[in-house]
């Protein structure tokens, strides 16, 4: 959570002569808590699968695995019951009921899919990921409200990214503790996102 403490380190790097109110900085911790909340809650609907989906998921690479463990040799070499004459059959209906059922819609309540599909819709789910989402859609908007001017970007004499809008995303991600599978976002992640967010926005006002 974005505590007050973090608010004043992420003032001290972007803008130490920037002034805000204390309730200002009560609103720009709330907004990048609540911020910091649906990138999590993004990422958790992006990610989770019904535990029947991922159990025969996992049957399915058993299935495949015995496919390729059974050979014809290894066949020669093992005594089957009548029942199991031919166990690369019972393998392959195995796998046929595994995919049918996994193309079988889950029962869910409806509010439950009007929830799932509202979020879906206000995150856009289902064109960008949640960074691209967090760095890309929401971070700038919350910058130019509370620092008075729209994010942009430059480069330092090695090319590497820099400016305030760089800083203010690079410290929300670490007080939030936002990584990339343990490690930091580059500052080249930061530039991409928002480049591309603005090259969407571009297509679209078109």
């Amino acid at each position: 959570m974005f505590s007050n403490e973090a608010v004043n380190r992420l003032l001290q790097s972007v803008d130490p002569a920037l002034e805000l109110s204390d309730s200002q900085r009560i609103a720009l911790r709330d907004d990048l808590n609540w911020g910091g909340t649906w990138y999590r809650v993004n990422q958790g609907l992006r990610r989770s699968k019904p535990k029947r989906q991922k159990s025969l998921e996992q049957v399915l690479k058993a299935v495949s695995r015995l496919n390729q463990l059974l050979t014809d040799e290894v066949l020669t070499d093992l005594t089957f019951s009548a029942a199991m004459s031919n166990p690369k059959e019972i393998l392959k209906e195995l796998r046929v009921a595994c995919e049918a059922s996994l193309q079988e819609p889950v029962n869910e309540p409806d509010w439950a899919t009007r929830i799932a599909t509202q979020v879906a819709d206000e995150l856009a789910l289902r064109r960008r990921s949640p960074f691209e989402w967090f760095v890309g859609e929401y971070l700038p908007k919350v910058f130019e409200e509370y620092f008075g001017r729209q994010p942009t970007l430059s480069r330092n004499a090695e090319g590497m990214p820099e400016g305030k809008f760089i800083r203010f995303t690079d410290t929300v991600l670490t007080e939030l503790g936002i990584d990339n599978r343990g490690k930091s976002y580059s500052l080249e992640a930061v530039a991409k996102a928002l480049t591309d967010a603005r090259r969407r926005r571009s297509r679209r006002a078109k």
